[in-house]
């Protein structure tokens, strides 16, 4: 039994219609992709600290 055909590739959105975060600025070269991956993973070490705060004043208060 054979697979079905895969759908057409959808073509590119105009780049008004791409968000202007720093990954997406990255991959369409409108931004230097090291300078985004350096926030990028600052971003994510803030947003790791926030969630582990959280969850230690949620045991905390459930015990």
């Amino acid at each position: 039994m054979t697979r079905p055909a895969a759908p057409p590739l959808a073509e590119d959105p105009p780049p008004e219609a791409v968000s202007f975060d720093p990954i997406a600025r990255a991959f369409l070269g409108r931004a230097k992709p090291i300078e985004n991956l350096r926030w990028s993973l600052r971003d994510l070490a803030t947003a790791g600290l926030t969630l582990a705060l959280i969850h230690a004043a949620a045991t905390l208060e459930g015990l």
